[in-house]
């Protein structure tokens, strides 16, 4: 099983990768993962490759090629690089790719001066033309986060909630909940336990 998560710095991919690795280990899977974090803390692109197995057999810790069984995209237009074979990535595929975004706009520095620009409904479009569009699911986690938590920063954990409700994470609920436990602040842990059964709830 592979996932591959993508978004930018600041917006806690880290933090799913390392729940995603924790639970399967938990779980008695064997485990590989790889982030990029790059220019994580001025805002660039963050990916992490993560995958399961039963046995020893995965060399790599990299998705291969449009093989990805669920794409997390906490940024949608993150998300869509990671269609695209220029960029090297290509790790999705209409046949075997589910897909949660997170569909709130986060401008690009290119958008933000008027070089460039882009349209949400477009970006979905793209995900559902190239992933499984019946296993495609959309919605903007950051309005959702503001609303109930007060603040935009738990989305990833929602994300998190809404693949693993709908069946899309081959995990048991308490491994999820005891990596949620280990990997995140006590002080924050409250906050989280309840953005992961908002996105249950979403799903």
């Amino acid at each position: 099983w592979y996932a591959y998560a993508a978004g930018v710095g600041g917006m806690g991919i880290g933090t799913i990768s390392k729940i995603l690795v924790v639970a399967g280990h938990l779980q008695g899977y064997h485990v590989r993962f790889c982030d990029k974090k790059g220019l994580a803390i001025r805002n660039g692109g963050v990916y992490t490759h993560v995958s399961y197995s039963k046995t020893e057999a995965l060399i790599s810790p990299l998705v291969p090629y449009g093989k990805t069984d669920l794409l997390l995209g906490l940024d949608i237009l993150e998300a869509v690089r990671g269609l695209d074979p220029k960029a090297g990535f290509h790790v999705a595929s209409s046949d075997q790719t589910a897909v949660i975004v997170n569909t709130a706009k986060t401008e690009t520095v290119t958008s933000l001066i008027g070089k460039d620009g882009f349209e949400v409904e477009d970006l979905e479009k793209w995900l559902q033309t190239y992933t499984k569009s019946a296993e495609y699911f959309g919605v903007d986690l950051f309005e959702v986060s503001e609303k109930w938590l007060s603040n935009k920063i738990y989305a990833n954990i929602m994300l998190l909630g809404v693949a693993f409700q709908r069946g899309l994470i081959p995990l048991h609920l308490g491994a999820m909940q005891l990596a949620l436990k280990q990997m995140v602040k006590a002080s924050e842990l409250e906050a989280n336990q309840r953005a992961f059964e908002i996105g249950r709830w979403l799903a």
